[in-house]
């Protein structure tokens, strides 16, 4: 995110939204303990589009135009496209 120019009062807001999280997995009668939860953003949380975003914005800027490349990037999805001389 300072990579890209984000104030580094927002990179650090953020970045204390991740820490020290926790969950518990609830499925049929099983119910965990509270455990730790070392990386990742709530399931549905509006900013996991932006995190996203962020992550891959170099994976996005690799493409080349000129020779024929397309990288497109969507939600949580990224699509490389390259076309070469046929023979």
């Amino acid at each position: 995110m300072r990579k890209r120019g984000v104030l580094i009062e927002y990179v650090e807001w953020f970045r204390r939204r991740l820490d020290d999280r926790q969950t518990k997995l609830i499925f049929d009668s099983f119910i965990s303990e509270i455990f730790g939860v070392g990386n990742g953003i709530d399931q549905g949380c509006p900013l996991s589009v932006i995190a996203f975003l962020f992550y891959n914005s170099d994976l996005l800027d690799i493409a080349d135009r000129r020779k024929g490349e397309l990288i497109l990037g969507f939600i949580d999805d990224t699509l490389l496209a390259a076309r070469g001389r046929s023979f």
